[in-house]
């Protein structure tokens, strides 16, 4: 019979060569040096149930080719002018600072657990979806611009997926391609939902026309384009 001993040190041989490999990719993942094969895939948009509410708004029909040029995530965003851009990358959950004059990347962080877009206000802060975690997350830039970290955690429930900012209102459109749903929060360090908006199926991409404040939702299923003129809510923060 086998005793206790010999059983824990066997077990021990067996785990070891795991425990391991599992060290050896967090290591390079953390590092930032996994190959990109190695890493998972872009998270993205859920799969729309069936409308459960008529889209408010105007509602007309598109074409394929024309949603799939409306709605390519958006992985970049500029702010402070000229100087700064943020760049998401999906797969490796990592968001850059980078400055405009140089090129040089001055702050990177990881963002979420499957992030798939971003927007900015004006001199921050900058906003992710994360579609995989139901949230949208908050991520703050120095004063000086040469760092930024991840502030601010606000669940968002049914997969919140594409992101538009309107700077003159201070507001922000993110689709929920789960529910069926666009919402609407501040554009600040503190954002919660102000308001609901149902949408056409399968709302993949938003975009705000900051000069009327028209929001258009681009729907992939069917292809559709989705307006709703000057939705914002103006007595709220």
């Amino acid at each position: 019979m086998r005793r206790p001993t010999d059983r824990l040190a066997a077990a021990t041989r067996r785990w070891l060569p795991a425990v391991g490999a599992l060290v050896a990719i967090t290591t390079l993942a953390a590092c930032g040096s996994a190959a990109s094969g190695d890493l998972p895939p872009a998270a993205g948009p859920d799969r729309s149930p069936a409308p459960r509410a008529a889209p408010e708004g105007r509602v007309t029909e598109s074409t394929a080719a024309i949603v799939r040029g409306q709605v390519a995530p958006a992985r970049r965003a500029q702010l402070r002018g000229d100087e700064l851009r943020v760049e998401l990358d999906p797969r490796a959950r990592q968001l850059r600072l980078v400055d405009l004059t140089s090129g040089a990347v001055r702050s990177r962080i990881t963002v979420g657990v499957g992030p798939t877009q971003v927007a900015c206000a004006e001199q921050g802060p900058c906003f992710v979806t994360d579609t995989t975690g139901d949230a949208l997350l908050v991520v703050r830039i120095a004063a000086d611009g040469g760092s930024m970290r991840l502030v601010r955690r606000v669940y968002v429930a049914g997969a919140p997926y594409a992101i538009a900012v309107d700077r003159v209102r201070k507001r922000l459109w993110v689709t929920l391609t789960a529910r069926d749903e666009v919402v609407e929060l501040g554009a600040h360090g503190r954002p919660h939902i102000l308001r609901r908006h149902p949408t056409v199926r399968q709302p993949d991409g938003v975009r705000v026309d900051e000069a009327s404040g028209d929001v258009t939702i681009i729907g992939s299923a069917p292809p559709r384009l989705q307006v709703l003129t000057d939705p914002a809510t103006p007595d709220r923060p």
